[in-house]
């Protein structure tokens, strides 16, 4: 005997089968758009990279940042990069999980918001800065706040979806 398929029945059978806007284990596995992992893994080189300079070349930034000899009897320089080498640790930590574990974003938005006052402060505390570290020490503060403002909708726009879906 064939079964005739009620109309309401066929519909249910037919939107379990068809996947939601997004449900959260396919936003738990898609790739999320590249130009994030992107963005992470250069913030993660940079940070390396002014990291491994204050470790191994501080005359070299001193002499770009301010002109002038290497001296910081206080050691501040190398704490320093020790926090731009957590940052970096940090930075790369955030490319490898965002897509499973979308916090991330929001991890290093307000990473990088907690050092958008700390360049400005660095410009006015100095007794000399030369005029390209003027120009890199003044830009940084809006490129922070910018790199936290693109984080931080990345990152809603990602909980916002995985939450609908639910």
């Amino acid at each position: 005997m064939d079964e005739i398929a009620h109309p309401r029945t066929e519909a249910r059978r037919t939107e379990s089968a068809t996947p939601g806007p997004q449900s959260p284990a396919a936003a738990r596995n898609d790739t999320g758009p590249r130009w994030i992992s992107a963005l992470l893994w250069t913030l993660a080189a940079f940070d390396l990279g002014l990291a491994l300079t204050a470790f191994t070349a501080p005359a070299w930034w001193f002499d770009i940042m301010h002109g002038a000899p290497y001296v910081d009897p206080q050691g501040l320089l190398p704490r320093t990069g020790a926090t731009w080498a957590m940052f970096a640790l940090l930075q790369a930590t955030a490319a490898l999980r965002w897509r499973q574990e979308p916090a991330w974003l929001f991890a290093i938005a307000a990473l990088r918001a907690s050092d958008m006052a700390t360049d400005w402060t660095y410009v006015g505390a100095s007794s000399q800065l030369s005029s390209v570290g003027s120009v890199l020490l003044t830009g940084a503060s809006p490129a922070n706040l910018a790199l936290a403002v693109v984080l931080w909708a990345c990152w809603k726009k990602r909980t916002h979806s995985v939450s609908a879906a639910r």
